[in-house]
């Protein structure tokens, strides 16, 4: 091949090396024009990786590169042409495995950190004149260029595509938003809030997604103070953290980064903290108070049977045990107080159920006596169970609560809670039914009654936490617990707890 034709040939190779930005297109052309430039039968090209060759490119050869010339290729300094295999007895056995009689390596200096070697071989010995070395040369140099923009397009392919990635992976709402208040960049999570992919949101003016943007605040009173800011809005009965940083954009215009943050969940987690920092707190109150009247209780029971022994007056004496029984009632009342607001570790103890089911209606009995609430006691034969009694106890006051609010709220007239239980034997359980005759439960609510913060009374009513923390206890001592009803015609939890010991039954007076 004369000079001017190899010249007119490394230029359209140069030019279908540009045709396109990727590595591998770029190496392949890299190769397959170092075997037509020079008519060789197979060409490879290896990339030096720590110290290793890795095979980037082969043409007309399957073999294993670090096998073929690991070694030698990393000591290749400048264009090589090995015509006598035998000269290079290292190389010998693994080049006559491939039938190779000639071989050419030309290093290739993509960048400072990233070298390579080109090997074309020829099946028939040949020989390579300095024409055909010199229109190699000139063909690596004019590719090499490609060659690393191919690299840096790749890398920043890469870093772009990971950049984005991360962008989108965010789940809080990022966008940013230039002067004249028109998005020109977010993520999926923003995009997803107004219901339209990035696509559709870039260039759009905030003005134009009223309505359909999640918070709909990001419009000129951003604007007012030029510094960045943080602060919390609520929107949509959502709150978020809204925080907002100028940047300047490449073309010198000025923008907003703004960043919102769902703290919803997170402000009603706080709220339950200081919510349970007040029980915590009204709890050692309460016990205090307890221990106060426990001691002037305890004089009135005592002097109460002192002068009902010493009088003899038989309506005195009915007077002074109506004092006694009052008393023993504000005893039995503090008691309880004393047994709910105590803070210890879970404890288990053998518990007759009724008894345990008794305390906890004595702790409301105020509230239902002055709401109008009529308590009916359906107690059957009942083993022993082994739980522990505050926990148990708490359920059924959450259970019972919540009865409450249902009836009073249903606005029915006659007000009715009805406690039963009785013992499956042939499953060893022990069922409790709680059952009100309120304003029922819907079937979408039966599903959800019993997640965390999930709650069908108002704002400030109710935290969703209490049948959450109740279903986690009765789990705890391996029962069940579900609610069955319908709108309307009020609603029954049932409660299973395995029995205490088998065969041993507490039966109730």
């Amino acid at each position: 091949m004369k000079f001017n034709e190899r010249l007119l040939l490394i230029n359209s190779l140069i030019k279908e090396i540009n045709r396109d930005l990727s590595v591998d297109h770029a190496i392949n052309i890299l190769v397959k024009g170092g075997m037509k430039l020079l008519s060789v039968d197979a060409g490879v090209f290896a990339l030096i990786d720590d110290d290793k060759l890795r095979c980037m490119s082969q043409s007309n050869f399957e073999f294993d590169v670090e096998m073929f010339c690991s070694d030698f290729g990393l000591q290749v300094e400048k264009t090589t042409v090995i015509r006598d295999i035998k000269e290079h007895p290292d190389l010998c056995e693994k080049l006559q495995r491939y039938e190779v009689k000639s071989l050419i390596c030309t290093p290739v200096n993509i960048m400072t950190d990233k070298k390579g070697v080109l090997f074309l071989a020829s099946f028939t010995e040949r020989e390579f004149s300095e024409p055909d070395i010199n229109s190699l040369e000139i063909f690596l140099d004019a590719g090499v260029s490609t060659i690393k923009n191919s690299f840096l397009f790749d890398l920043i392919s890469k870093s772009q595509k990971l950049w984005q990635e991360t962008f989108d992976a965010i789940s809080d709402y990022v966008f940013v938003v230039d002067d004249d208040c028109r998005i020109i960049k977010c993520n999926i999570a923003f995009a997803e809030s107004c219901g339209l992919h990035p696509r559709k949101i870039i260039g759009k003016s905030c003005l134009e997604l009223q309505g359909k943007l999640a918070p709909t605040f990001c419009i000129e009173e951003l604007y007012k103070n030029r510094k960045a800011y943080t602060e919390e809005i609520t929107c949509d009965g959502k709150i978020y953290l809204v925080s907002g940083f100028h940047v300047t954009l490449p073309n010198g215009k000025n923008a907003t980064v703004h960043i919102l943050k769902d703290i919803t969940e997170m402000r009603r987690l706080k709220e339950q903290l200081y919510h349970a920092d007040k029980l915590t707190s009204l709890g050692l109150l309460v016990s205090g108070v307890a221990h106060e009247l426990n001691n002037p209780l305890t004089g009135i029971l005592g002097y109460s049977e002192l002068l009902t022994m010493k009088a003899e007056d038989e309506v005195l004496k009915k007077e002074l045990g109506k004092i006694y029984s009052a008393a023993e009632r504000c005893k039995k009342i503090v008691e309880n107080l004393l047994t709910f607001s105590r803070q210890s570790p879970p404890e288990r103890s053998y518990i007759r159920m009724d008894e345990l089911i008794d305390s906890a209606i004595e702790l409301r009995s105020y509230w239902l006596r002055s709401n109008g609430f009529q308590i009916v006691r359906d107690y059957h034969d009942l083993p022993i169970v082994s739980i522990d009694p505050q926990q148990i106890q708490q359920v059924i006051m959450n259970i019972l609560v919540n009865a409450e609010y249902a009836v009073l709220n249903s606005g029915k007239e006659e007000k009715l809670i009805t406690l039963h239980t009785h013992y499956d034997r042939e499953r060893g359980m022990v069922v409790i039914k709680i059952s009100d005759n309120g304003m029922g439960i819907s079937k979408d609510t039966v599903t959800r009654i019993f997640d965390p913060f999930f709650t069908t009374k108002p704002v400030n009513k109710g935290s969703g936490l209490g049948l959450s923390i109740s279903h986690g206890i009765v789990k705890e001592h391996n029962g069940n617990i579900w609610a069955e009803g319908s709108l309307g015609e009020g609603a029954t939890f049932i409660i299973e707890l395995p029995a205490g010991k088998e065969g041993f039954s507490a039966v109730l007076d």
